[in-house]
């Protein structure tokens, strides 16, 4: 932990510093999970050294019981004012592995001072583990990158609806976690086909695979997180992507589970994506009269699919007419679900 402490009476740097570079150069705080990991926790406005903001929230996770300040001022200035809680702060040790109770805060108050002094104050807060909010939801491959209706943290929406960019298969929504013992999952809840040669219930029930399009079968929903800094929240950011197919609509839900393990909330969006006019094939972009080898016409959403893998020509996903050719190193051969098997010849 760096950080001096200087009497607050004015004091004239070698360099000269005017009032405006009065600064804190570092402004931290790391909090220890029950693992022992540490991790830097999220400032809401995040610090900036050159920035003009002086006040800052810091929201620990509710598993973080212990956290660590450090703060430092920038030369030629120091730091004439270090408090916690109204209370001049007189050790190193009362910065290091602080505890805080579930729901508590702590406000802690800087002065740096050259020519002039400027006080920056730092609330900690350690949340309760009963969040079910998101602290940001933002459709990334949606017209617009917008839902019809904002996304406002705080406020308990749980629908919302988005129309998926023509050009992308895959709906992609980023969001930030209020609490990183949230649990969080992402799925397709429901689909359906609203091109203007949907099928009907009876021809999905009679041919569930064949009115099922390729590229949402063929591809998981998948998730990736990050520990983002420039998130609100002390929890992760996590990004969803699930396929979807021309003239298709899906309901994307958002299971939140909070860190107590009992509370719950469903957050429901549903994503429409747009297509091809009849009798064109949506493929790399551009509507087609055709489409090419190793892909088939889908003439309920009007979009070539994908054949399985290692399938040259096929009826559908899930129905291969012949695999490709052989080669040097492999032969290839249809197998009784459909698909196609690569064998590698021996020498």
């Amino acid at each position: 932990v760096v950080w001096q402490l200087a009497l607050a009476v004015p004091w004239f740097g070698a360099s000269g510093a005017q009032g405006g570079d009065v600064r804190l150069s570092v402004l931290k705080v790391f909090g220890f999970l029950p693992s022992g990991k540490e991790l830097q926790v999220p400032f809401f406005p995040p610090f900036r050294s050159e920035g003009r903001g002086t006040s800052y929230v810091c929201k620990l996770d509710s598993a973080m019981e212990y956290f660590t300040l450090v703060v430092s001022a920038r030369a030629p200035g120091v730091i004439s004012v270090l408090e916690q809680d109204g209370k001049a702060i007189l050790s190193r040790s009362n910065l290091t592995r602080a505890r805080l109770d579930p729901g508590a805060r702590t406000v802690y108050a800087v002065g740096v001072i050259v020519d002039v002094q400027r006080r920056y104050t730092l609330v900690v807060e350690r949340r309760k583990g009963t969040s079910l909010e998101l602290l940001g939801l933002r459709p990334l491959t949606a017209v617009g990158h917008n839902f019809s209706v904002p996304y406002h943290a705080g406020e308990l929406q749980s629908h919302f609806e988005a129309e998926q960019a023509l050009e992308e298969d895959v709906f992609m929504v980023e969001y930030d976690f209020a609490d990183g013992g949230q649990q969080i999952e992402c799925r397709v809840d429901a689909r359906k086909t609203i091109s203007d040669n949907a099928p009907t219930a009876g021809d999905m029930r009679m041919h569930p695979h064949t009115f099922v399009p390729a590229l949402e079968q063929l591809r998981d929903v998948s998730e990736d997180r990050i520990f983002n800094l420039d998130s609100p929240g002390a929890g992760p950011t996590a990004r969803c992507m699930v396929p979807i197919d021309t003239w298709r609509q899906i309901v994307v839900g958002i299971h939140i589970t909070a860190a107590d393990k009992v509370s719950k909330r469903r957050l429901l969006i549903v994503v429409t994506r747009k297509g091809c006019a009849r009798n064109t094939f949506f493929h790399e972009g551009r509507c087609r009269d055709h489409c090419p080898t190793y892909h088939y016409q889908q003439f309920f959403n009007w979009r070539c699919g994908s054949c399985s893998r290692h399938c040259e020509f096929c009826k559908h996903w899930h129905n291969c007419i012949q695999c490709q050719r052989n080669t040097t190193m492999y032969r290839y051969g249809a197998l009784d679900d459909g698909s196609c098997q690569q064998l590698r010849v021996h020498a």
